[in-house]
């Protein structure tokens, strides 16, 4: 009985044990983003002007959450995207 290998098996494995190792990696790469705003405002005092015009903390953080939740969304669906993208090939 002649060995047949299953290429779709096969390939399905290699892209999944790939997909362990790079999808965690792509999404840390969006971390310096995130950084990057916070080094942003500790430089600028940013906290520091919108207490001193009144702004409150809560609408501080309450913006800051938000803006976060919406940055991460758009990263989430475009890797949900091209991961749909690429399961239907």
């Amino acid at each position: 009985m002649p060995f047949k290998p299953d290429m779709m098996k096969l390939a399905s494995k290699a892209s999944d044990s790939l997909g362990v190792l790079v999808f965690p990696l792509m999404i840390s790469l969006s971390m310096p983003i995130f950084l990057y705003t916070l080094v942003l405002e500790k430089e600028q005092k940013l906290v520091q002007n919108m207490k001193i015009n009144g702004m409150r903390d809560i609408n501080y953080m309450l913006t800051n959450y938000v803006f976060n939740l919406f940055q991460y969304c758009i990263i989430a669906a475009i890797y949900l995207a091209f991961g749909r993208y690429y399961s239907e090939i």
